[in-house]
């Protein structure tokens, strides 16, 4: 699908909640039109759905505010980002039931959300907004924030931890540049989830510029995006809390370094650009697997066969923008056996997935990638690549034939 010429409506509330995610997308979404790779983008509310012009868009997206409302059929294909499913599973489920494609804001939730029956879900994980969430230029205030809802339990106590034992800092409420103002005048920004959830304040703490600590949440995502002691810090209980704290009040040459380490990080993969670029490619490669454009929810009704429409009479075109092919797919990484010591990546990209099991595993990846510019980054990564289509059958026996010789003197 090309998605330069498509309509797409982005449904969420931010009336009871102006700091919602769908704020962020919207937004990112806006810069896609802007910069000619998407159409055009609407906002809707939920209570506006009934009264929508299905006929205006090709894809109507739901961005998960907290409310309980039904995503009804369209006559165009629906996708939902599931933002909470750790605090409430069951309506995520239910939603997801309802639309076509499914993205996951935590690892565990995609995984949950597969083994419920949702077969087209990927883990998609929360992100930054640059322009709310980037650095301030305000002098240091506070020994470390938290900036959120202190929920009752371990995030409450260890909030009173913080602040019996370093008097300055800042525990409340604050929105966009304001919280932003916060972290930048923070030497370090808090962290505690509430149930192992890789939350937003990861991704806007380390935009900030300022020393993210965060319960340890490797199990559940973290290490897959970021690494502990190059761009934030992890504790696993109250004494390891306070000696991080302690430590990087007392180096602050490395308290920095590892700062603006983790925000170049952000920035370069992790904002709210990354992620709806993200999922419109993987809305595209689903269309190109299934060949047809679903006429409707398809958990619901079958996909349309008809080739009446222009819209379903044709394989869709996948689009490669900037950012396409450095995707690492961590949904995909978490398929692979740790034993696997040979693998062969079809359309391996830039070679990020390879570069995330390598670091994982000793292994050996050979690369296949039709886009040359992609190939060449993954040879930087990966053991051998090549740049061909593997479906042509003058060179796919081949192909398949010199990786198995090569992993068989590699080894």
């Amino acid at each position: 699908m090309n998605w330069s010429n498509a309509n797409v409506a982005i449904v969420f509330d931010n009336t009871l909640r102006p700091e919602t995610t769908g704020v962020y997308c919207r937004r990112a979404m806006s810069e896609l039109v802007r910069d000619g790779l998407l159409g055009s983008v609407e906002h809707l509310l939920p209570q506006q759905l009934s009264k929508m012009d299905q006929k205006q868009f090709d894809l109507v997206l739901f961005i998960d505010d907290g409310l309980d409302y039904a995503i009804p059929v369209f006559d165009c294909p629906s996708g939902f980002w599931a933002i909470d499913t750790h605090l409430n599973f069951a309506r995520s489920l239910s939603k997801s039931r309802q639309a076509t494609w499914t993205f996951a804001a935590q690892k565990n939730g995609a995984s949950e959300l597969q083994k419920s029956g949702i077969s087209q879900v990927v883990w998609l994980p929360l992100a930054c907004d640059p322009l709310r969430h980037g650095k301030q230029d305000v002098q240091p205030q506070f020994d470390v924030s938290f900036v959120g809802n202190i929920f009752p339990g371990p995030r409450s106590e260890l909030i009173k931890f913080v602040q019996t034992n370093y008097p300055r800092s800042f525990v409340g409420q604050k929105y966009f540049e304001e919280m932003a103002e916060i972290y930048s005048a923070s030497r370090m920004v808090f962290n505690r989830s509430i149930n192992n959830d890789v939350n937003m304040r990861v991704f806007e703490g380390l935009c900030s510029g300022t020393l993210l600590v965060t319960d340890d949440l490797a199990t559940h995502g973290l290490s897959d995006l970021f690494e502990n002691g190059v761009h934030l810090a992890t504790y696993r209980s109250v004494e390891e809390l306070k000696e991080t704290v302690d430590y990087f009040l007392a180096h602050e040459d490395e308290r920095a370094a590892i700062a603006a380490e983790g925000r170049r990080e952000v920035l370069a993969h992790h904002t709210y650009r990354h992620r709806m670029l993200t999922m419109l490619e993987c809305i595209s490669d689903w269309l190109m697997r299934s060949g047809d454009l679903p006429a409707s929810n398809s958990h619901r009704t079958e996909p349309s066969k008809s080739s009446n429409s222009s819209r379903t009479s044709a394989a869709p075109e996948t689009i490669k923008q900037p950012g396409y092919f450095e995707w690492a797919r961590p949904e995909i990484l978490e398929l692979i056996p740790s034993t696997a010591r040979c693998v062969l990546d079809i359309g391996c990209g830039a070679g990020r997935l390879g570069e995330s099991l390598k670091a994982r595993q000793p292994v050996v990846i050979v690369g296949i990638e039709l886009d040359a510019v992609a190939a060449q980054q993954a040879s930087q990564l990966l053991d051998q690549v090549h740049v061909c289509n593997i479906e042509d059958p003058t060179v796919k026996d081949r192909r398949i034939n010199n990786w198995r010789n090569y992993c068989g003197t590699a080894r």
